[in-house]
């Protein structure tokens, strides 16, 4: 038995090698697939001659025909009984030489499916996949229908050019919903893909018009609602509320305009339903400085509201969408959600689970103290840069509960804190402080404390290329200098330290102006002297010791 099988194999080989595709009436490949079903062929093609496959379709009927080959290149035709040609294609992209077309039929009737050599010239080895389903073109925006008993379920939706529209289904598999575009390509179904009770959902954007293919999984439920809805489009500003009502299954798309720096928060109706929102930009300003928001930490169990960092001006959307079967009233606002701070404390109340945010501007050069102190909640606080950074993240201080930081701002500008409660779960009433320390005048071969407190600051003129040095005596080892520039870049210093314990910092400006002295002093306080000493010639350091310490920070 298994000669005479392996015999019938090399009969259909020898015949697959003669008369185009295969030997006999038509050049016929062989038999074709059910509805719903994939058939792959391995063949032969003669050169010069076509191979075909005969194919019945009843109404609404998808075919999508794959070539392959590594002999040649291949073309593929789909043709009516007239030989009306419906779908042709040689390459399916630039670089990929394998064809595919997708065709849905309207009618019932009988066509075939046509593969040649591009231009006819070549032929080979190839394989043809064929996949056939049924896709009946929705009528409207939604419909409601029966699962086919035998086959998979599937619905063709129209999709117009740069308009982008909403695919959900519902009382299906809770899965999101996949398919194929108009090329035979799998949807991309990643753009707000969510899952919503017995179904999913996914937004698709087409630049051209085309036909999409939806596949609805059963999953125990005899009917099925396929929604295939248009984002809305509504243009606000910040501080304006637009209201009105949402369908289930739609979503609306708010419009503004942000500038960098801004600190906003998104407001979707209530408590009482529960939307998703989505934030992204639409247009920059500059194309080329393109960070999209970051989200920072908003109000715990409530996903209504959002709070974010705007690090480039634009356009912005936030896309807002819910979960229920019946349309929902909708209020949505964005506003400007840094409060200013003027005063040297603040003291207010916190919301359960929220966070508040605070904006200041800070000079360069000056040392910042903050301190947050509640009896209510533990609190937690963190400081952003004029970019929107996170620069420092403080909880617990030692053996208190309150939080504070210190910091040398080295870049002018508007600085955020937010105080929250660890965890995200309390709130109540807060003192937030804020302490700034500013430089003095440099003073050559001046005394003075250091604390450990607290730093010391210190304005030295400097020009560009003239080098001097510093002599640092100190009752402290354990005393440290670092030397800040103008733009509040730390310039890099080389440190000799001389038998006695005197040390000398060899300085190098690179920039004219003002420089910051920043003296510390670890494990106890401190007395100081600090000498600067012109430099004639860089001779003068050649009977010293090599240096034991370089500062690279």
């Amino acid at each position: 038995m298994k000669w005479i099988l392996l015999g019938l194999a090399l009969l259909t080989q020898m015949a697959l090698a003669q008369g185009g595709s295969i030997a006999g009436q038509g050049n016929s490949i062989g038999s074709e697939p059910a509805v719903g079903d994939t058939q792959t062929y391995n063949l032969i093609l003669t050169p010069g001659q076509k191979g075909e496959l005969p194919i019945e379709a009843e109404p609404n009927d998808v075919i999508i025909a794959d070539v392959n080959s590594q002999s040649f290149d291949p073309a593929v035709e789909l043709v009516d009984e007239s030989g009306k040609v419906l779908a042709t294609n040689d390459d399916i992209a630039n670089g990929n030489q394998s064809a595919r077309i997708l065709k849905r039929l309207p009618v019932k009737g009988k066509f075939k499916i046509l593969v040649s050599g591009f231009k006819g010239a070549a032929g080979g080895s190839f394989s043809l996949t064929v996949r056939k389903f049924n896709a009946p073109l929705m009528a409207s925006s939604s419909e409601s229908s029966r699962f086919a008993r035998d086959t998979a379920t599937w619905r063709a939706v129209l999709i117009k050019k740069d308009v982008p529209t909403v695919i959900s289904y519902f009382n299906a598999s809770r899965t999101v919903p996949t398919g194929f575009d108009s090329n035979g390509l799998p949807l991309n179904n990643r753009p707000d893909s969510r899952l919503v009770p017995s179904g999913g959902r996914f937004t698709v954007t087409s630049p051209i018009d085309q036909e999409i293919y939806v596949l609805i999984p059963q999953s125990g439920w005899e009917n099925f609602t396929l929604d295939a809805l248009p984002v809305e489009v509504r243009d606000i500003s910040i501080g304006s509320t637009s209201e009105g009502s949402l369908p289930r299954s739609q979503s609306i798309s708010y419009r503004f305009r942000a500038e960098a720096g801004a600190l906003l928060r998104s407001i979707a109706g209530s408590r009482s339903t529960k939307f998703n929102v989505s934030l992204r930009p639409i247009q920059f300003d500059n194309p080329d400085q393109a960070m999209p928001p970051t989200f920072l930490p908003a109000q715990s169990k409530n996903t209504n509201l959002s709070t974010f960092f705007i690090h480039h001006s634009g356009t912005y959307e936030a896309v807002v969408s819910h979960d229920e079967q019946a349309p929902q009233p909708i209020e949505f606002q964005v506003i400007n959600f840094a409060r200013p701070w003027t005063t040297n404390s603040i003291s207010e109340s916190l919301p359960i689970g929220e966070n508040l945010y605070y904006r200041w501007t800070l000079p360069i050069g000056v040392l910042l103290d903050l301190t947050a102190v509640s009896n209510t909640f533990d609190a937690d606080i963190t400081l952003y840069s004029p970019e929107g950074f996170v620069i420092a993240d403080e909880d617990d201080q030692s053996d208190s509960l309150n939080p504070s930081h210190q910091r040398l701002i080295t870049q002018p500008g508007d600085y955020i804190v937010r105080i929250g409660s660890h965890g995200n779960g309390g709130g109540g009433e807060f003192t937030l402080t804020q302490s700034i320390t500013r430089p003095t005048a440099f003073s050559s071969g001046t005394e003075f404390g250091v604390l450990t407190a607290k730093p010391e600051l210190q304005l030295i003129s400097a020009t560009a290329g003239e080098f001097f040095y510093l002599t640092l005596e100190s009752s402290n080892p354990n005393t440290a200098i670092q030397i800040f520039q103008p733009n509040g870049e730390q310039l890099q210093t080389t440190t000799i330290t001389e038998p006695t314990g005197r040390r000398l910092i060899l300085v190098n400006p690179r920039a004219s102006g003002d420089h910051l002295i920043l003296i510390s002093s670890r494990e106890s306080n401190a007395q100081v002297k600090l000498t600067k000493v012109k430099i004639g010639s860089l001779s003068e350091f050649a009977d010293l010791p090599p240096p034991s310490q370089t500062s690279s920070h």
